[in-house]
């Protein structure tokens, strides 16, 4: 876990590498130093801290003009070397803001600095024009799309299987091993087909998602047998379902032909399915909850 020396905020590295650029959008610029915003709770609220007299000040255009009239006030001192602000570890004390100030002897008083800073309108094209490089992959994208393409390609992918924190599935044919698993842990939970079967002469191991079948390929091919994706490694908390098969009734059928849902066609259909699931021992119909 790392900690953002600019506020309160903690995560691991690739949360917390976009995360302070973030902070970027409410920089003030001044003799050639970069002010950040401080929200470590100093103040109530978010601040600035003036690099020449320490003095706080929470409104963006009060600093603006404190600066400038602070620059004339103040006399170069003896110089003194800070090292830049990083993120830190949890367990390492971060860093005050009075460290992070630069000193007053790298500023030249003689010439009027220049102030710059951004808001509004000014924010927003700036973060849509500018583009900069991944540090994991060295792509080249706008900034916006960075934070979500380190989380799609760059976070950790081995995450805990436990009872908590596993994709709802229920056992659809237990002789094969088939399940049905929801596709995702939030959002609608559609069904995906896995099969798990570690028994008898035959075992099959597969998730009916394309890209999973790609990921398992590749593994076998690069010496890694034992891969399996999430929906797969959440099979070992499935519960046994008690729910009985769903048996198609010959009188039900006749029933729905009476009442003109369908012709007898689709009729001798279903009765075909009917005998061909009970020759193989498998359920032609099975009602499935995975918590809706």
């Amino acid at each position: 876990m790392y900690k953002c020396p600019l506020c309160k905020k903690k995560g691991d590295y690739s949360i917390m590498q976009s995360h302070l650029q973030s902070h970027e959008d409410h920089v003030v610029n001044y003799a050639g130093f970069t002010i950040y915003r401080c929200n470590t709770g100093c103040v109530t609220s978010g601040h600035f801290h003036c690099c020449l007299c320490l003095k706080v000040i929470v409104k963006r255009q009060r600093f603006l003009t404190h600066l400038q009239k602070c620059q004339k006030l103040v006399t170069p001192m003896p110089t003194r070397q800070t090292t830049p602000a990083v993120p830190t570890r949890e367990n390492i004390p971060s860093t005050s803001p009075k460290e992070t100030v630069p000193s007053i002897a790298t500023i030249n008083v003689s010439s009027a600095a220049p102030v710059t800073s951004f808001r509004g309108s000014q924010i927003l094209q700036h973060a849509k024009e500018k583009k900069i490089f991944c540090s994991f992959c060295n792509l080249r994208l706008y900034k916006k799309n960075l934070k979500l393409h380190i989380k799609r390609q760059h976070s950790s992918t081995n995450i805990e299987i436990n009872e908590y924190n596993r994709l709802p599935s229920v056992c659809i044919d237990s002789r094969r091993g088939i399940f049905a698993v929801a596709k995702t842990s939030t959002g609608p939970r559609y069904p995906i087909h896995v099969q798990k079967c570690t028994w008898g002469a035959k075992h099959v191991v597969i998730c009916e998602l394309e890209k999973c079948k790609q990921a398992s390929e590749f593994s076998q091919r690069s010496g890694f047998m034992g891969f399996e994706c999430f929906r797969l490694r959440s099979l070992a908390f499935s519960p046994v379902t008690a729910m009985p098969d769903i048996t198609l009734q010959e009188e039900v059928l006749t029933r729905m032909i009476q009442a003109k849902w369908f012709g007898k066609e689709t009729m001798k259909t279903c009765l075909h399915h009917k005998q061909m699931a009970e020759t193989q021992q498998t359920p032609l119909s099975k009602e499935i909850s995975l918590g809706e």
